[in-house]
Order: C-alpha cells, then sequence, then structure tokens
C-alpha cells in the first residue's frame, strides 16, 4: 500500500505537494486521482481519508472516509490495482488478439479507466513479440462525432506498434482483422522529447515539438463479440480499437497549413462517403497531442523524438469488408491510400 500525504498550498500546511489547492478532491472510497508536485498524478483506489479543509494538522486516519468534495487537504491510503488481476485481464486479451478472435466480456475486467491503462501496458509487454516496439500512440474519442458514436465524452489513448505501420498503397488482408474499419487521420512526428517533468503541456507547446505531419489511414478492429458492451475501462486496456495505421508522405511542420481548416475527405471504391476538418479534433490537432502528453506524463511518461501520433478522427468509424479500396484526402497535407484484399 502506497501513503500519499497531500496539502494545500494555499494554507502551507503540511508538504507542499499539492499543485494547486483548488483541485477536486473526490472523497470516497474507490478510484481517484491525486495531482502532485511536479506534475505528476497518483491513480488508484483509496481505503480512507480525511478531509484537512484549513490548514490544521490531520487527525489520524480512521474510518472508511466521507463522501463530501474538498478543495484543500486530504490524506489518503491509496492502492494500485493487484498485478494478477491486471495480468489476468491483459493475458485474455492477449490471446484473443493473437487468434484474431471476438474479445468477450472479461471474467475480471478493470474497475475502472485509470486500471484499464494498468492493463494496457501489461498487454504491450505480452504482444512485444507479436506486434513490435512501441513507436507511437493513437488518440480516440477527440472528435464530438467519436465521442456521440463510442458514447465515451473524453479522448482515450492507445499504442502503435512497429510492425502496424504501413506505407501509402498498401495491400492488406482483411482476413487479419476481426472486423477491420479505418478512419480518417492527421499523423505528427515529433523532433524532441516531451518529458514528463515539463507537464503540464499547451497545445502551442507541444506544436513547437512537432517534425513534420502525414496525412493517415488509423486502422481499427472491432474484436468484440459486442463493443458497446464492453465499457471505456475494457476498451482502454485492448487500446481502444487500435490496430495500426497507413501513413502518406511527410510534410515538414514549416510548410503545413493552418490545421483548424484542413479538410479531409473519406473516399471508398471512388466513393465520398464522409468528411470533417481538423477543427473537429478537440478544435485543433495540437490540443490532442497536448491531451496526450499531459495523459503520459499523469503516469511519469514522456513522448520521445521520433514517435508517431494519430491524433484522432475527422469522421466517424468506416466499417470495410475485403475488396474495399480505401483513399483519405486532407486539404494541404496529400493523400493517402489503402486496400483491404
Amino acid at each position: 500500500m502506497l501513503r500519499l500525504w497531500s496539502s494545500c498550498i494555499r494554507h502551507r500546511c503540511n508538504q507542499a505537494s499539492v499543485r494547486r489547492c483548488n483541485a477536486r478532491i473526490p472523497m470516497k472510497p474507490g478510484p481517484a486521482q491525486y495531482f502532485l508536485k511536479g506534475g505528476q498524478e497518483a491513480v488508484g483506489r483509496f481505503r480512507q481519508g480525511v478531509i484537512h479543509p484549513h490548514g490544521r494538522m490531520p487527525p489520524r486516519l480512521s474510518g472508511s472516509g466521507g463522501n463530501a468534495e474538498v478543495r484543500a487537504m486530504v490524506v489518503v491510503a491509496w492502492e494500485p490495482a493487484p498485478m494478477d488481476k491486471i495480468l489476468e485481464a491483459a493475458k485474455a486479451i492477449a490471446l484473443a488478439r493473437r487468434n484474431h478472435a471476438p474479445l468477450a466480456a472479461l471474467q475480471v475486467p478493470p474497475d475502472d479507466e485509470a486500471e484499464g491503462y494498468q492493463v494496457q501496458r501489461a498487454l504491450h509487454d505480452l504482444l512485444l513479440k507479436n506486434v513490435g516496439p512501441l513507436v507511437g500512440y493513437k488518440i480516440g474519442c477527440t472528435s464530438q462525432v467519436m465521442q456521440e458514436y463510442i458514447g465515451i465524452p473524453h479522448p482515450c489513448g492507445g499504442g502503435v506498434f512497429q510492425k502496424g505501420v504501413h506505407h501509402s498503397g498498401v495491400k492488406l488482408a482483411a482476413s487479419d482483422y476481426v472486423r477491420v474499419g479505418v478512419e480518417c487521420e492527421i499523423a505528427v512526428r515529433l523532433k524532441r522529447n516531451l518529458a514528463a517533468g515539463e507537464a503540464p503541456f499547451t497545445a502551442e507547446w507541444v506544436g513547437e515539438a512537432v517534425e513534420s505531419y502525414h496525412p493517415a489511414i488509423e486502422i481499427v478492429d472491432d474484436r468484440y463479440v459486442k463493443w458497446e458492451t464492453m465499457g471505456a475501462p475494457t476498451l482502454i486496456a485492448d487500446d481502444f480499437f487500435a490496430a495500426g495505421c497507413v501513413l502518406g508522405a511527410s510534410v515538414p511542420r514549416s510548410s503545413v497549413p493552418d490545421l483548424k481548416a484542413v479538410k479531409g475527405r473519406a473516399i471508398v471504391n471512388g466513393e465520398e462517403v464522409s468528411h470533417g476538418t481538423g477543427a473537429d479534433v478537440l478544435g485543433h490537432p495540437h490540443n490532442a497531442l497536448a491531451w496526450l502528453a499531459n495523459h503520459l506524463a499523469a503516469e511519469s511518461k514522456g513522448l520521445h523524438a521520433g514517435q508517431l501520433v494519430l491524433t484522432g478522427s475527422l469522421v466517424k468509424t468506416l466499417w470495410l469488408k475485403a475488396g474495399d479500396k480505401v483513399r483519405m484526402e486532407l486539404d494541404g497535407l496529400g493523400v493517402v491510400e489503402a486496400e483491404f484484399t
């Protein structure tokens, strides 16, 4: 068990370990997030806690905590999810991924999104031999159309792996997926690290770290018996539908147009079926990149030079069948194509 002593900077009491004293901290047993000094974030489950609202030294931990929502001092006893539970879920997902088999509801699913990301990290270790090293990340649910479609009102992250990155014009077997789909995206390649200690990140800050952009097809896989019933924690654990990507030619940062105004068109078998703009991605794709950098920093992780980030779909997911040819056109960024045989 990890015991965290957090205190209120405003009242200068105990340890100055809270980033801001007006952070709203849920005070009831269960999943919680605590923002610590240096921008780190502890995520887990706590068993007990007491409120210290005005800078007085806290009483001894006792009871099971209240139900209040406070803006000051809290002492918590925090417990990460048991590793056997995390590993059991990761193994079940890995088995389904390797066998290209639809995943049913997990026997012991992650309790919340924080646990979902713990399972995701364990899953990446298990899949390393099959998919190659982690080379970047995808961000899902960054547009209103996707948030409404998936039913999750905030971004979610997943991994991108070496063997899943393809070049425009690739032919891929539809049978390698359970139910393959595609999304129209703006991908970024980083020229420098975004270390956890630099957080919090802004869109302007992360934009300066970008080396180039790509028109991109994100490949997604509905590898579930019924994804609508899986819940966000399990979808996050399984990399949030991620199944790779196809990249068009890179465009240097100095040559790109205003990303908010970039129009993307999704064309399947020669017919335009959907379109969107860069502004649909959290207002600007750099906002999505900043979200990812801050999300990783909360886990004491960073982004690295050379990594690829898929910033989120401009259109609703397009589900395909064998024989479909896909073309994404992004104004000022170029074209990317793929065929699923």
